[in-house]
């Protein structure tokens, strides 16, 4: 059923995702079943009904069938999260196969899958992959040339972003912050995030704006008093950001 998707990149490219299964089509249909499924049957009866298949779409030459593979991947991480925490390396590897794919639209799903991982196992793998993951992503945020794509990337470095916050184990609104980390790549990624937004602000494309601020917000409360250095490269992006909303609201 995931194979039952857009295949005119000219309409992927400007179609919202249906990353929850809402809509009534094939693919929609698709994604909310396996996941709920994958949560009805378990671990164990998922891994056995999903894992070879798994394996085999991932080798195989439509990339439809590939994208697929990287989807159901990352729709069965909740409820298979045990085994993906004791077998990370190979989790981590095989989201990374994804977003190497020379196919945009295989590189887009093993995104979502990546960011499923991340989402999953928090903070473990941000803290053991970090030296792969980030140089990755910004590589495809810098030169993906498809803005959707790069938004993607975007919102899969939040996640990895967010991961590294971690609820104290008072449940208190104290955190543990892992700024170390973020501040070893301070310098390309907010070089990388200045470029992407004012291009964003300048094409009035709404879905990279919406993911960079929600980055920026993430990794201002990481590395807190240090942020003062690049404030300043973002002031007139948001201020232009402001002007255009308040343009488009009616009078």
């Amino acid at each position: 059923m995931l194979t039952e998707c857009e295949e005119y990149m000219d309409v992927w490219t400007e179609t919202a995702d249906d990353e929850f299964g809402a809509g009534n089509d094939i693919y929609s249909t698709g994604v909310s079943s396996i996941e709920r499924l994958a949560i009805q049957m378990k671990e164990n009866v998922t891994l056995q009904a999903c894992g070879p298949v798994i394996s085999q779409c991932l080798e195989h030459q439509d990339w439809k069938v590939r994208q697929a593979g990287y989807l159901t991947s990352g729709l069965i991480s909740e409820s298979c999260k045990e085994h993906m925490k004791a077998n990370m390396d190979t989790a981590f590897n095989t989201a990374c196969k994804g977003i190497q794919d020379q196919h945009p639209r295989v590189k887009y799903a093993g995104l979502i899958c990546l960011t499923s991982l991340l989402v999953q196992l928090k903070p473990l793998p941000q803290k053991k992959y970090h030296a792969e993951l980030v140089p990755a992503l910004l590589q495809i945020i810098n030169s993906a040339e498809l803005p959707k794509l790069r938004t993607q990337a975007v919102h899969c470095l939040f996640q990895f972003t967010s991961g590294l916050i971690e609820e104290d184990d008072n449940e208190i609104n104290e955190t543990k912050k892992s700024s170390d980390i973020m501040l070893s790549y301070s310098e390309p990624l907010f070089k990388s995030l200045v470029d992407n937004l004012t291009k964003a602000v300048d094409e009035q494309y709404e879905p990279m704006q919406e993911q960079v601020m929600n980055l920026l917000n993430a990794a201002a409360t990481l590395i807190e008093e240090k942020f003062a250095d690049y404030f300043n490269q973002f002031m007139p992006l948001m201020e232009k950001i402001i002007d255009n909303v308040e343009s488009k609201t009616p009078s």
